[in-house]
């Protein structure tokens, strides 16, 4: 018998800009699988993440909720344990729940021995990154290494990141892909199910993927480097730090060559990434259930791979470090629409998914009044009128501490610009306006120049607004109802 409501594969990826994949116009390399769910589904162009760095940006993606309400703001917080997460929403629909790869919604250290109360996971398969945490009690993969390939597993550990270029067969990527493969190949065929399919790359270090993924990478394709500094009143002090004091080390201290090289890494580990995407569509189809599954495919947060001479991810919100790509492919009898121009966040698959799995939108709006239904999204191409991302000292300096002082920042898009202000002590007078249409590659800052007064102060206005309207939603008055309060009965 057809199931009613469909299964749903949500393929998460840790750290990939946006532009890294051919159906969003990459030239260096080919992710053709990646692209078909593109092509058979949804390609959203404007999805902007809720926070710049993995711990606070998975925790919307799993509450449904932007920082304030969930209290996760920086890397190392946890999430607060009486917090409901999205697969225990299914678990109550009846589905059966998976996780396979990288949770990270409370800090590394905790999720090490502890499960957060209420991950709602039938099934964890668990491991924060492939080099670190051998010993660590819900690691999967390496059990699974230590169970199929011993002798590598000892060098590994003994290794860590010092070892290079895993092979295929060890790698992190394919466990993940093998993992998803044999979890919908053995389901419980009576329920309906919900997996998380969470890869650890294109995240740093970039010298862990296969040797032979490079063959795939036209590293000719890439933009050249652009090392010519911006005047000084177009930095701000967060950016500043950023450059010099990122946890990668100073942008400074890597050659060309060496920034070079970490492009090619990031890309042919995504080029790995797509052979497992292929490798669960194909079981999909094997199991005669791809048109009745909906598979999503969404990031955390982007990578600067030296773009304004930047590293990886920090208190900034250039395109590459908060723009991901998104990609749904719908259950076929939703049909589709190939791309979908709106403002967009990760937290609004969470009233996504839920609807597809049948809670009610007065329960979702209850929990999670900032997220929308992307399937009415893109049916009334209609999202949201601005979207926000907030850095609240949320990222780690080069010593791997929380930078002192603290670095706090705010970006709105809205309409066709973004606005990035830098606030708290030390006072920074330096903020960032850019208009997107005019510059795409966010080189002219339009900050306090006088043909932008006009442009600049509603941008002002429209960031206190919707800060305002994110505060009353989640903390005030919902159609009578206090938010909050709905939550915990819910």
């Amino acid at each position: 018998m057809k199931q009613k409501r469909p299964n749903i594969v949500l393929i998460f990826t840790d750290q990939q800009r946006f532009d890294s994949l051919s159906c969003y116009g990459n030239k260096a390399l080919q992710t053709p699988w990646i692209d078909r769910l593109a092509e058979e589904g949804t390609r959203f162009d404007n999805c902007y993440v809720n926070n710049p760095v993995c711990t606070p940006s998975r925790a919307s993606l799993f509450t449904g909720r932007p920082l304030s309400g969930h209290g996760v703001y920086k890397l190392h917080d946890i999430l607060p344990q009486e917090t409901k997460m999205l697969p225990e929403y299914f678990k109550e629909s009846g589905y059966e729940t998976a996780l396979i790869g990288k949770l990270h919604v409370s800090a590394a250290m905790f999720e090490y021995d502890r499960r957060n109360a209420h991950d709602g996971f039938d099934i964890y398969d668990w491991c924060h990154e492939p080099s670190l945490f051998f010993d660590a009690p819900f690691n999967a993969y390496s059990t699974w290494l230590k169970a199929n390939h011993p002798e590598f597993y000892e060098r590994y550990k003994q290794e860590g990141r010092q070892l290079k270029h895993i092979p295929k067969p060890y790698h992190f990527s394919t466990w993940v892909g093998e993992t998803a493969e044999n979890y919908i190949k053995n389901r419980d065929k009576s329920k309906p199910f919900f997996t998380f399919v969470s890869f650890f790359d294109p995240h740093n270090p970039y010298d862990q993927h296969p040797k032979a993924c490079e063959e795939k990478v036209n590293a000719k394709a890439f933009e050249p480097l652009n090392r010519k500094r911006r005047e000084a009143f177009d930095k701000s002090d967060g950016i500043e730090r950023s450059h010099s004091n990122c946890y990668l080390g100073s942008y400074d201290s890597y050659s060309d060559e060496a920034i070079a090289d970490m492009r090619i890494g990031y890309h042919a580990g995504i080029a790995l990434i797509d052979e497992q995407v292929e490798r669960i569509c194909s079981r999909l189809k094997v199991e005669g259930i791809y048109d009745e599954t909906m598979i999503l495919y969404a990031s955390d947060h982007g990578d600067m791979l030296g773009d304004h001479e930047l590293l990886a991810k920090g208190a900034f919100f250039y395109e590459a470090g908060v723009k991901v790509p998104m990609i749904i492919k719908w259950p076929k009898e939703m049909g589709d629409v190939s791309v979908c121009r709106e403002l967009v966040q990760p937290h609004d698959l969470f009233a996504t998914l839920l609807t597809t799995a049948g809670v009610s939108e007065e329960r979702i709006r209850a929990v999670a009044p900032t997220s929308l239904n992307l399937s009415e999204t893109v049916k009334n191409q209609k999202g949201h009128a601005f979207a926000l991302c907030e850095y609240r000292n949320s990222g780690i300096d080069m010593s791997r501490k929380a930078y002192d002082p603290p670095i706090h920042a705010t970006m709105l898009r809205y309409k066709n610009y973004k606005l990035n202000l830098y606030h708290g002590e030390p006072m920074d007078s330096c903020g960032e306006l850019y208009d997107l249409t005019a510059d795409p590659k966010e080189q002219k800052n339009l900050w306090q120049r006088p043909d932008a007064c006009a442009i600049q102060t509603e941008m002002l206005v429209a960031l206190a607004n919707a800060l305002t309207e994110n505060d009353l939603a989640l903390h005030g008055s919902v159609g009578g109802t206090a938010t909050g309060v709905s939550a915990k009965i819910l």
